[in-house]
């Protein structure tokens, strides 16, 4: 029977609207931090996409950087370098310019370009 006593008045202990109250109030500031909370945690994640993606940015740099120092180590590289900085050419070098053929064949006539209103513009002040 003590054992039954026992557990009554724990029950009737935490059944006590004080208890209750405690548990509302710690509820209540566990709710408020975590909504002040909030905030702050997307602004960090914004943050952190921004570092990530120039931190990838300042990687691929790096790699570039290191190609081209290696590059330059070589007397192919230094010379490739000196001639793109300062248009230097090798003596008896030309210039070789490439045409696409295939951008001249379709373009349009002039008359076609021209258009509805352009005809009659063309019309009226000839």
């Amino acid at each position: 029977m003590i054992g039954f006593q026992e557990k009554r008045k724990i029950r009737r202990f935490v059944n006590s609207k004080l208890v209750w109250l405690v548990l509302l109030i710690l509820a209540s500031y566990i709710g408020y931090s975590a909504y002040k909370f909030y905030p702050k945690y997307q602004h960090s994640e914004v943050l952190l996409n921004e570092v990530s993606s120039e931190y990838k940015q300042l990687e691929a740099r790096k790699l570039d950087l290191t190609s081209k120092i290696e590059n330059l180590g070589k007397k192919t590289g230094m010379e490739e370098e000196i001639r793109q900085r300062y248009s230097l050419v090798k003596s008896g070098e030309e210039e070789v310019v490439l045409v696409d053929r295939n951008k001249d064949t379709d373009t349009l006539s002039k008359d076609e370009n021209i258009g509805f209103f352009g005809r009659i513009f063309g019309w009226i002040f000839r």
